[in-house]
């Protein structure tokens, strides 16, 4: 698997995977990302297995901070591996310099609660933790995993701000539960 930063012909390959891998309610609008894309707010990485694009990574980089934004595999490869290889390749670009994320808040309630426990157990066997943070993003309840040590919200919210400016706390508060 290699992952690199992805070409604007790739872009067309990466919106059709970001618009069946993620809900509508988790999806920012496409034009979005191009333009933070184009301002150098996000990072968007193509992940390629024998050159054939099979998935992407989308990040905010910060300082100190990294925000893995959205990460997905197609379906036709998923279960090889290549979800943890895109997570080792991030860790090695980004070096010392933690990762955070954001999934779906487990709910005994929620119709795809194997989802949210699957997809929290991968990134927990791949060296995330829990944050201890919870918060209301696009109206979506999400628990914050991390690489680091320890990590506030004061620490996320520096990224989110960066990324949606003076509307960001519109679109993601903390959550005290």
């Amino acid at each position: 698997m290699e992952l690199k930063k992805a070409t604007d012909e790739e872009l067309g390959f990466i919106k059709t995977l970001y618009f069946r891998a993620f809900p509508s309610q988790e999806r920012k609008p496409f034009t979005l990302i191009r333009r933070q894309r184009a301002k150098g707010l996000l990072e968007v990485w193509t992940a390629s297995d024998g050159g054939v694009p099979v998935g992407f990574a989308i990040t905010a980089v910060s300082d100190s901070l990294v925000l893995l934004d959205y990460l997905a595999v197609s379906d036709a490869h998923r279960s090889k591996g290549l979800g943890s290889s895109i997570l080792r390749a991030l860790a090695e670009i980004y070096g010392d310099t933690p990762i955070f994320l954001e999934i779906e808040k487990p709910d005994i309630h929620a119709k795809n609660q194997s989802e949210r426990l699957a997809r929290k157990a991968f990134y927990l066997r791949n060296g995330y933790r829990e944050a201890g943070i919870n918060v209301l993003l696009w109206g979506v309840k999400m628990e914050i995993l991390t690489t680091a040590d320890s990590l506030t919200f004061a620490e996320c919210d520096r990224i989110y701000d960066r990324i949606y400016g003076t509307r960001h706390s519109q679109i993601i508060r903390e959550l005290h539960l």
